[in-house]
């Protein structure tokens, strides 16, 4: 066929076309409605209000010890204990999620410079004390597989940690 053929459009009965029209409403109201939410949720995010389940540094540095310093994880928080002698010591999350500690040398004395116990913690530092007159102690955290490791301090200086292990 050489010629061209005209096709007539036919208009569809009015009820088809409101629903039409309807349909496409619909859709248009389900794909603002996604948006939206993605919108609000990307709002919420980037001011802080909920979080991702998962801590960044780089959300949540900042935060430091009084009268001690420190780069550490304000979500996870400080845990303290103090020692049979009254010296004090904290237990942290520094930004790189490796768990510090500064302790005095001896009642109200000098803290010693921040000390990485290491690890990779997704929760703050518990510490756990069987008699406040020992000197034997643990540490725990929860890691980034999910599983608790713990450190243990016999009864000897402060500074004598055994590795993490799995608990």
């Amino acid at each position: 066929m050489t010629g061209s053929m005209s096709v007539a459009r036919i208009k569809a009965p009015l009820p088809w076309r409101n629903l039409m029209k309807n349909r496409r409403a619909e859709r248009n109201f389900r794909t603002w409605k996604r948006f939206s939410m993605i919108i609000g949720a990307a709002g919420l995010l980037s001011a802080g209000l909920v979080g991702t389940g998962t801590a960044t540094a780089a959300a949540t540095t900042g935060c430091s010890v009084a009268g001690l310093g420190g780069n550490t994880i304000c979500e996870y928080g400080q845990s303290w204990t103090t020692w049979p002698n009254g010296a004090r010591q904290v237990f942290v999350i520094g930004t790189n999620y490796a768990v510090y500690t500064r302790w005095q040398e001896a009642r109200g004395g000098r803290y010693v410079a921040w000390t990485s116990l290491g690890g990779k913690a997704r929760s703050g530092v518990a510490v756990h004390r069987s008699s406040s007159a020992t000197w034997t102690a643990s540490i725990s955290v929860t890691g980034t597989n999910g599983n608790t490791y713990f450190r243990n301090r016999g009864n000897t200086s402060i500074s004598q940690w055994g590795p993490w292990t799995r608990g």
